[in-house]
């Protein structure tokens, strides 16, 4: 990549070995598509480094400085003309995002809204802790302690459960995951209940009457 007209990448030096066979892809492109890769890059200056039992990298070396050392292990001779394209076309100075860092926490909730497990899963998570500690030999079997929740946890699952939500009053406009609204849907699909009586060959009609007035023929 150019930057007012100077380009960033300045040299590259390629790692490889003659006999290993993690360098095949390296040795195929240096001996068919190196050359190519000069002719359109003149200002790259490309270096090679024979190690007879190390892995093949390259290692990019930038304007301002900044040097990055990559693996070419078991890479075809395409890849590595990727990678090669890649870093011509950069700046350097790249600083990649790195998981593993900080979490965030926030008091804010989701737009999804609340988890709202069942009861019997929650019964379920909570009996490991009704069971006695025996992983400590000699030591008197005591019943584990229950989990402690924070003051803004259990804020947060007291406006949850009185219906408090991010957007309003979610009892008006449902976000979250509502098991009763669920149940009614899943229970009498139909919004005419009667059209239930119809998959078994009963008329509507005979349905809203008793069954007392059905055996009388009424």
């Amino acid at each position: 990549m150019s930057s007012n007209g100077v380009w960033q990448l300045q040299s590259v030096l390629l790692r490889y070995s003659e006999t290993g066979h993690s360098s095949r892809g390296l040795r195929f492109y240096l001996r068919h598509l190196l050359e190519t890769f000069q002719r359109r890059y003149p200002h790259v200056e490309v270096k090679t480094q024979h190690e007879q039992y190390e892995l093949p990298a390259a290692l990019f070396s930038y304007l301002d400085g900044s040097k990055y050392d990559i693996s070419l292990k078991d890479l075809e001779a395409r890849h590595i003309e990727e990678i090669m394209q890649l870093h011509c076309n950069s700046s350097g100075g790249m600083e990649y995002m790195k998981h593993g860092q900080s979490k965030v926490w926030t008091s804010n909730r989701s737009i999804q809204g609340l988890w709202k497990p069942t009861i019997a899963s929650q019964m379920m998570a909570l009996s490991w802790f009704r069971t006695k500690d025996s992983l400590c030999k000699g030591r008197k079997l005591t019943p584990r302690s229950l989990p402690k929740y924070s003051a803004k946890s259990l804020n947060l699952n007291c406006e949850a459960v009185k219906g408090n939500g991010r957007w309003g009053d979610e009892t008006i406009f449902p976000r979250g995951f509502d098991q009763q609204y669920l149940k009614d849907i899943f229970t009498r699909p139909f919004i005419n209940h009667e059209l239930t009586y119809v998959k078994y060959g009963v008329n509507s009609r005979e349905a809203k009457s008793s069954p007392n007035d059905r055996e009388n023929g009424n």
